[in-house]
């Protein structure tokens, strides 16, 4: 079992510093140290050594760890950064505690809230000691002797002209670059014109780089590798034949160019369950914030961003897999290559394709069927409303609206439909009108507003009725410069007898009188009208053939179609 020197201890509370995505200064000294050390990125893991000692066959080292942040000036952060601060040292002590260590630390740690001001920058944090303790194996053959020293050697007495040294090496002469050293009188030396190399071939253990790179034409995977995936160690994974590691240190595993995947806030108030499908909610603490989604409206399911591929607590951060493939699920319900969407109920998928007023929302594939270790690929494709495609415009729709094409926008675009294809039914809404006057009275709601140089067609019907036998009559007011030929026929007496009038002339009532007795009947329209460069109201008008006789248009019965052609 190694022993790990001080360095050594040091060098791997500085990985776990390295490799936390919120630790930015990790410093050794003391405390005088760290206020005095200039410029720091916070938030900021500084480490002093108190003692070392030993008890039977253990080594302890002794350290005082300050886990800290800066704070406003006016304070309003200092409860966020002690919050904040107190994870990361939870962190730390977890990781600490990982048996691959091959060390133990204390059992009970207790952490003590800290507020000061360093220079220019106010601080708050934790403080908090922890002890290493290792296997120490007294064990002599590690010691770096020449030789064994000989036990005993002052009671024998000393002899000053027998060797110490036994041993004469076969090889003297050792020569590096063109540069020859002397075996026999050194055993290090300081070498020029070898920085930049690996210290030696053929290692039979790792090799530490410390904080150096590794530049080369290419790198060459085992295919078949040994050792386990870890948080920042890469191996290849023959399953997928992608290259994989463990993200943030989490079992979460990333193939490389194969999965995509997002460090996320958890906005609920529960638990996102791995495997629970999330849309992008808000931001929080410098990254995207998550919440559980699902298909029943637009804003719970057109930012969907992927399924949890962890646990993630209430309020916590993790990790969400937004494209690749996703083990270790309840797929059993499903059936190999079933496509599956987004469910109506929160953060679930189904296999059955929903449909309007629901959001259709496609999720992934079911690669393998199985409780507890079945997979999914994961491929989230958000349907769209009609109104969200780039080329349609037709926000906040009206009853009766539909799409239609304007090359002048080169957009499809919403319209009335009787708009659209440019016709308008006239009826009467606000009920009955009558008249008791022999002079022509426009019928309110009988009117079209037509266009300079266009050309209408008109058909439909008019209910109309005479509490006597004078009759009724009506005409048609076009604007200046139109002409028409409009046809009416109806009854004009109480028995069979039909009435034909034509209409030519604008605001001219007609000869004959329709409906001459105490009752009601229809009127058959049919015609056109065609404008000139005035644009302006065909009016239908009505009047009593008989001065102070009431006739009348029935809302019930009445209906016209004006199509522009």
């Amino acid at each position: 079992m190694a022993i790990r020197t001080l360095n050594q201890i040091v060098s791997e509370f500085k990985e776990i510093a390295d490799q936390h995505r919120q630790i930015n200064n990790f410093t050794v000294g003391t405390i005088e140290d760290f206020a005095t050390s200039g410029t720091t990125n916070y938030p900021a893991w500084w480490v002093s050594y108190q003692s070392n000692g030993f008890e039977d066959r253990r080594e302890n080292f002794s350290f005082s760890f300050w886990v800290v942040d800066r704070v406003k000036k006016d304070r309003s952060n200092l409860i966020e950064v002690h919050s904040d601060m107190k994870q990361i040292a939870m962190d730390i002590i977890a990781q600490l505690n990982d048996s691959a260590y091959k060390w133990t630390i204390d059992k009970n740690i207790s952490l003590s809230a800290i507020y000061e001001p360093f220079h220019e920058d106010e601080i708050a944090g934790w403080t908090f000691d922890v002890t290493i303790s290792q296997a120490f194996t007294k064990d002599v053959c590690q010691i770096p002797f020449i030789q064994s020293p000989t036990v005993g050697r002052s009671q024998s007495g000393y002899n000053p002209n027998t060797p110490v040294l036994q041993y004469v090496p076969t090889y003297r002469e050792l020569t590096i670059d063109g540069v020859t050293y002397d075996l026999s009188a050194n055993r290090s030396w300081t070498t020029s014109g070898t920085t930049g190399f690996v210290p030696y071939t053929g290692a039979t253990g790792n090799v530490n780089l410390g904080s150096y790179g590794l530049n080369a034409d290419y790198i060459s995977f085992n295919l078949n590798p040994t050792s386990s995936i870890g948080a920042g160690k890469i191996i290849y994974d023959g399953g997928t034949g992608a290259l994989s590691y463990y993200l943030n240190n989490s079992t979460v595993t990333s193939y490389i160019g194969e999965t995509q995947h997002a460090y996320v806030h958890n906005a609920e108030g529960v638990q996102i369950n791995k495997g629970e499908a999330v849309y992008l909610y808000q931001a929080s603490g410098n990254k995207a914030s998550v919440k559980l989604a699902y298909n029943t409206t637009d804003a719970t399911s057109a930012k969907t961003f992927g399924l949890a591929a962890e646990n993630i607590g209430a309020g916590q951060n993790g990790i969400v897999i937004c494209q690749g493939r996703l083990q270790g699920l309840n797929t059993g319900m499903y059936n190999e290559g079933d496509s599956l969407y987004l469910g109506a109920t929160a953060g679930t998928l189904t296999a059955v394709k929903p449909y309007a007023p629901n959001h259709m929302v496609s999720m992934g594939v079911v690669e393998r069927a199985n409780n507890g270790n079945g997979q999914i690929y994961v491929k989230v494709q958000n349907g769209y409303e009609l109104d969200e495609l780039h080329n349609v415009s037709a926000q906040n729709p009206l009853d009766d609206d539909i799409i239609v094409y304007s090359s002048g926008t080169t957009l499809w675009e919403k319209k009335n439909i009787y708009t659209a294809i440019k016709t308008k039914r006239d009826y009467l809404i606000a009920g009955n009108q009558t008249t008791t006057s022999n002079l022509a009275s426009a019928v309110t709601e009988l009117v079209y507003s037509a266009s300079a140089n266009k050309r209408y067609s008109i058909n439909g019907y008019i209910r109309i009725g005479c509490n006597n036998t004078g009759g009724v009559k009506l005409s048609v007011t076009i604007p200046s410069g139109a002409s028409m030929a409009i046809a009416l026929n109806g009854i004009a007496g109480s028995g069979t007898s039909l009435l034909y009038s034509n209409i030519n002339i604008s605001n001219t009532l007609t000869g004959g009188a329709y409906n001459t007795f105490n009752g009601t009947s229809i009127i058959n329209v049919s015609g056109e009208v065609e404008l000139s460069s005035t644009a302006g109201n065909i009016q239908f008008n009505f009047a009593s053939t008989t001065n102070l006789q009431t006739s009348t248009i029935y809302q019930l019965g009445t209906l016209l179609n004006f199509v522009e052609l």
